[in-house]
């Protein structure tokens, strides 16, 4: 009887140390990256808008004669410049995700297996990620 445990306590160890997680696969990436760069286009436009509305805006609203200012024009360009700032992490995530997609590939890798109390070698179907340094 504890031969047979030591056995399945054995087969339960080698089948965890070589399985791998389950990993994205390429469709994932490149669906990750399409979405932020939507991300990207939706701040950078809006962005965009808020400044050229903000200068437009201040300098229609402000005469330069009176000491009243008005800050709506100001704090749209702030905004603006704020929804800018936050479209480059978005660009810069979805250029690498297009990466790491491109740089997928499937093939057969020998993985060792136990097969009758010995280690033999089978083809087993993989992802591959290449990094590029």
């Amino acid at each position: 009887m504890k031969k047979n445990f030591a056995t399945i306590l054995f087969l339960l160890f080698t089948l965890s140390a070589f399985s791998q997680n389950k990993t994205n696969d390429k469709n994932h990436y490149l669906q990750k990256s399409k979405n932020q760069k939507t991300g990207f286009y939706v701040f950078a436009t809006t962005g965009s808008v808020l400044i050229i509305t903000g200068l437009i805006y201040g300098s229609a609203h402000n005469d330069p004669n009176s000491n009243n200012y008005n800050y709506t024009g100001g704090f749209l360009a702030a905004g603006g410049l704020a929804a800018l700032g936050i479209s480059i992490p978005f660009f810069s995530a979805s250029m690498k995700n297009k990466r790491k997609a491109m740089s997928l590939s499937f093939k057969n890798e020998k993985m060792q297996q136990l097969n009758k109390n010995s280690f033999v070698y089978k083809s087993v179907p993989s992802l591959t990620l290449k990094i590029n340094f």
